[in-house]
């Protein structure tokens, strides 16, 4: 199927005009463009009409041996080689662009320039730019001091406590409903390592039995021991006192028919004895040297039992029940404490001055070595992230060259319609001398 003719050539060229005219009505553009948008709305449609009309009316006469005036033919002539300068540029610079796509019924100009090269240009350009212009080693190092920068910018850092302060406050709950479980967890975890049946027994071995074994901690021991059972020889001696009235009393009642006058004479008799002296004479005995020493050996004893017992399976099992007693009580006793007082805690210590002095003054100024160095050691990374040879060459192959010849023509329209302008009056100057030589 043959090929049509694509009509947006004309499309475009209407386009380009009426850009044209709208740069000549705006004054506040300069003088300087829009003299060159009004010279282009002159010569574009000079150097068409004198293509076609007055060369073929030139060659017409010179074929038929009409005779022109001197200065109509001289003027034809600068004329006509203006517009072959005009339309020349023209060409040009719409070859670099035009046409877009590829058109086989254009046998000596198919596709424009940059179209045609976009991907060898694409490469080129992304290699020139990458080794000249953005080089990636100067980005990394500028991303590495801008980071310092910010690290040493009071108001930077400022702005950044109160941003994670404000976002901590908001999701206190949240993070606390995710916190309790998992200290609850590394403390029971740690607990059960500490409070395991063999880690009480080695304790035992290791601390408490050796220290017991020594004659002066037992001295130690059994003096504190005497000392408290002499302070509280009152409350001894009125354990007496009521364990007397009720031994008194059942005896009683067991040899006394219905046990009549049983608690009057147990009364009697407690009532009759004197306590004061009883409780002296106690205190007197606990403090006597053969006491002390009877405790303190009485603690040897004892802690040769208790070796002997914990190496037992009933006392092993024992210990067993204690330790796995005592992790539920303190699982319980946590979790009711992290869930009661942990946000009341975590939001003093988010509002506390200390907390966020100590991280602007301290823990910054600690850590910004360590973040440079970082940031130094990824700069082979942060290069290979850019990778801006690649970036810039896909996204030339990636653009669509239609937007593309309108964003150079946005940005220099203006002296690209110099360039043709330009070849008009260069054309027109080649003739008049022309005529002169």
């Amino acid at each position: 199927m043959k090929e049509k003719f694509d009509m947006s050539y004309f499309s475009d060229l209407k386009k380009d005009m009426e850009a044209r005219w709208t740069i000549l009505r705006k004054k506040d553009n300069g003088w300087a463009k829009r003299f060159l948008a009004g010279a282009e709305l002159v010569c574009f449609p000079a150097s068409i009409l004198t293509l076609v009309l007055l060369l073929p009316a030139q060659i017409t006469a010179i074929r038929c041996g009409w005779v022109c005036p001197v200065w109509a033919a001289r003027t034809m002539e600068v004329l006509i080689s203006a517009a072959v300068g005009y339309i020349t540029n023209y060409f040009a610079i719409e070859m670099l662009f035009k046409p877009y796509e590829v058109k086989k019924w254009l046998f000596l100009w198919p596709q424009g320039l940059v179209p045609r090269n976009k991907k060898q240009i694409g490469e080129e350009l992304g290699t020139q730019v990458a080794e000249k212009l953005l080089k990636p080693e100067e980005i990394a190092e500028k991303l590495c001091s801008m980071v310092t920068d910010i690290l040493h910018n009071p108001g930077v850092t400022g702005k950044f406590i109160d941003s994670i302060q404000s976002l901590l406050s908001e999701n206190m709950d949240k993070i606390t409903a995710a916190i309790v479980p998992q200290i609850e967890k590394s403390i029971e975890t740690e607990l059960k390592k500490f409070l395991s049946p063999q880690k009480i027994i080695t304790l035992w071995q290791d601390c408490f039995a050796p220290k017991l074994a020594e004659k002066e901690n037992r001295e130690f021991i059994a003096r504190e021991i005497v000392n408290s059972l002499k302070q509280r020889a009152p409350e001894l001696t009125n354990l007496l006192k009521d364990g007397l009235r009720e031994y008194v009393r059942d005896y009683l009642s067991e040899k006394i028919p219905f046990g009549l006058g049983a608690d009057t004479i147990a009364d009697g008799l407690v009532a009759f004895i004197n306590w004061p002296e009883i409780e002296k004479k106690l205190a007197e005995k606990i403090a006597d040297p053969s006491v002390r020493n009877m405790i303190r050996d009485e603690l040897a004893t004892l802690a040769d039992r208790i070796n002997e017992w914990m190496q037992t399976p009933a006392g092993q099992e024992k210990i067993a029940e204690w330790t796995t007693s005592l992790h539920e009580k303190f699982q319980i006793w946590l979790n009711e404490y992290l869930e009661n007082n942990l946000p009341g805690i975590a939001r003093r210590l988010l509002t506390s001055y200390e907390l966020w002095n100590w991280l602007e003054n301290t823990m910054l100024p600690a850590a910004e070595p360590k973040i440079k160095e970082f940031i130094e050691s990824q700069k082979d990374t942060i290069v290979q992230t850019l990778d801006i040879r690649n970036r810039v060459s896909q996204a030339i192959d990636r653009q669509d060259v239609r937007e593309f010849h309108n964003m150079i023509n946005s940005v220099a329209a203006e002296h690209l319609g110099a360039i043709q302008v330009l070849g008009f009056v260069l054309g027109a100057v080649i003739g008049a001398f022309q005529l002169l030589i």
